[in-house]
């Protein structure tokens, strides 16, 4: 056998709008996401894939309404729908992400929204004494804060995707018809700073789209397999995976799900 034979058969995106596109042209009403919220309870979320695009697009309109068009949001949270969610939002509408560990101490997190000079941040609810102290301080660049659970001081993502749809039934399409930069930096990481300070990293589209395109080549599917987001979103290797299993398809256009467990504790 020759060694190319042992590869899987894959098809190559240059950005992440075709990844998700491709994926809910082929089987729109399959699930995408299975969302377990209290690990004591058998109740699921059933998210499809066209729902999940319909949530982007409602997302990425409100984004805009805030002026986010081309800036820079920060997502910290444990893995949550509303995690995976905003993250690709931000890749199909040209803002970069600036992804951070949510076991940050406020001043770990304070100065990473420093020198990524992050324009919003997106948070978990647990961190919201964090983020008010951060805001009275003033020593950011952070104009809108987005909580990803329910808040009585801070806009939701809730909220705002109720905005962007009532937005996209006026006609705002600004956000669906951005011109994709597949070679701009779209995500900032940040690494462990394991030997003295981390180290910012630039990413572009086009590097997480050949990341999928190679993980596919080497990993089989079946259509029975269910993964479970255990790696933190957080890290390049947890959300490039999701967005490969959004992507992963084989020729009989089998679904597949993507089951997420909403930890009630903050470390995975």
């Amino acid at each position: 056998m020759k060694f190319t034979e042992t590869f899987n058969k894959a098809k190559r995106f240059s950005n992440i709008r075709e990844v998700i596109y491709n994926s809910v042209k082929l089987y729109p009403n399959n699930n995408a996401f299975i969302i377990k919220k209290d690990i004591k309870k058998e109740e699921y979320t059933y998210i499809t894939y066209k729902k999940f695009l319909e949530d982007i697009n409602d997302l990425g309109t409100a984004f805009f309404n805030l002026g986010l068009k081309g800036k820079r949001i920060a997502i910290c949270g444990t893995n949550c729908y509303e995690w995976i969610l905003s993250y690709t939002t931000n890749l199909m509408g040209n803002i970069i992400s600036v992804p951070l560990d949510k076991g940050l101490m406020e001043g770990e997190l304070e100065l990473s929204l420093i020198r990524s000079k992050a324009d919003a941040i997106i948070f978990d609810s647990k961190l919201e004494d964090f983020i008010k102290s951060i805001r009275e301080k003033g020593t950011t660049n952070i104009k809108e804060y987005i909580c990803m659970g329910e808040s009585e001081e801070f806009k939701t993502i809730n909220s705002l995707l109720e905005k962007g749809k009532n937005l996209r039934k006026l006609g705002k399409k600004d956000f669906e018809n951005t011109e994709i930069n597949n070679d701009d930096m779209k995500i900032i990481l940040f690494t462990s700073g394991t030997t003295a300070m981390s180290k910012a990293v630039m990413l572009s589209e086009r590097n997480i789209a050949e990341d999928i395109y190679s993980m596919q080549l080497v990993e089989k599917l079946l259509p029975t397999d269910v993964n479970m987001a255990i790696l933190p979103f957080h890290h390049a290797y947890g959300s490039t995976g999701i967005l490969m299993m959004l992507a992963s398809r084989n020729f009989k256009l089998f679904y597949r799900w993507i089951k997420i467990y909403c930890q009630k504790y903050e470390r995975i």
